[in-house]
């Protein structure tokens, strides 16, 4: 993906999606994921960054969703992570001092009654991502 403000659909499912970081390059840019109520359980997207950013790259819920994204951001380094920490988040983001191959994925998961973005990611040092509201 290189156009920042890219809207994700159903179809783009099961992808692994290599962020360009170019796009990140004078502003903070965003990929939106699809509408929750759009796609099925089990619904999963795959990022990998493809260099550092000079600016935010992030992955935000549908903008008809509520922030809707749990889950962890592990970093290989075995200093941290990120961590939802039980509360919806609205979005994931590479951050400046990122590298190449720092990657997360996103699955829909619920329980019939609500649904939710799950998150599992990997970097390979602490503080290259930050999931917030």
């Amino acid at each position: 993906i290189s156009t920042g403000g890219t809207q994700l659909t159903p179809a783009d499912a099961g992808k692994i999606l290599v962020l360009d970081a170019d796009m990140a390059s004078s502003a903070a840019a965003t990929i939106y994921l699809p509408l929750l109520a759009d796609v099925d359980m089990g619904c999963t997207f795959k990022f990998i960054i493809d260099a550092n950013v000079s600016n935010d790259l992030n992955i935000a819920h549908h903008s008809s969703d509520s922030a809707s994204i749990y889950g962890n951001v592990a970093s290989a380094d075995g200093s941290g992570g990120e961590s939802s920490n039980g509360t919806a988040q609205a979005e994931v983001s590479f951050i400046s001092n990122c590298v190449l191959g720092d990657m997360c994925e996103l699955t829909k998961v619920g329980n019939g009654t609500i649904s939710w973005w799950q998150l599992s990611g990997l970097q390979s040092d602490n503080n290259h991502m930050t999931i917030a509201t």
